[in-house]
């Protein structure tokens, strides 16, 4: 963020000496702290963007699949069901 604010006020600063000059390499300078400045915004976007991506992933969706597996033959399985039936 720091970087950012001082980008801004470099700008500022040289666009007044830019108007006072009226020097085609100053306005040119503006241009390349202006460019300089996108990009510095673009690359904390995606460093925002990463974070929140990768906190998402962390505390996603938790789901908990509890499966009951009855190991046995067709017959015992009846002769399991019937017998709950009955209790």
């Amino acid at each position: 963020y720091n970087l950012i604010e001082r980008n801004q006020d470099a700008i500022e600063e040289m666009l007044e000496i830019a108007k006072q000059s009226e020097h085609p390499r100053a306005f040119e300078v503006v241009g390349q702290l202006i460019k300089s400045g996108l990009d510095a915004n673009k690359e904390l976007m995606g460093l925002h963007k990463t974070k929140k991506e990768l906190s998402i992933e962390k505390g996603g969706h938790t789901t908990t699949v509890n499966n009951a597996v009855f190991v046995g033959s067709t017959a015992e399985l009846q002769k399991l069901l019937k017998g709950k039936r009955g209790e």
